[in-house]
Order: structure tokens, then sequence, then C-alpha cells
């Protein structure tokens, strides 16, 4: 059961970040928030984004974050600042 949840979010996930590499050609998705201390499922999202994609390539397109699971609240006290 397990599997077949993970296999159900890689597609769910991996085919519309697939779409937005093929159509904007970005060669990097960063992930952030509590996804990107999950190396694993980073890497597993990443081969399956991969295999879908029209360029194919080696390197790493799913990645995590500069700021690990603290993205979201740098993000916020960025936007903070700026107000």
């Amino acid at each position: 059961m397990a599997g077949r949840t993970i296999s159900a979010y890689l597609q769910l996930v991996a085919d519309p970040l697939a779409a937005v590499v093929n159509v904007t050609g970005t060669s990097i998705i960063p992930v952030g928030g509590g996804l990107a201390t999950a190396s694993e499922l980073i890497s597993a999202i990443d081969e399956a984004v991969r295999a879908r994609i029209l360029r194919k390539t080696e390197q790493p397109i799913v990645v995590p974050g500069i700021f690990g699971s603290d993205g979201g609240l740098v993000g916020a006290a960025i936007l903070g600042h700026k107000a």
C-alpha cells in the first residue's frame, strides 16, 4: 500500500514539474519547507522528473533549497522587511 501511495505521489508531482521544465527550459527546481530535508524523496522526485522531460540530463533538476526547511521563514522575513 505504501509503495502505491508513493508511486501515485511521484506521478502527481513529477508530471506537472516536467511540464514546467519542458515549457520554460529551467535547469533547476529548488524545494523548500519540510520536503527539503527528505533527501530520498527529493531524489525520487528528481528521477521521475528527469524521466519525463524532453531534454535529457544527468544533472539533478529537483534539489533542496539553500535555506532548507527554513525557506518559508526566510521568504516571509524578506517580504516583511520590504513592507
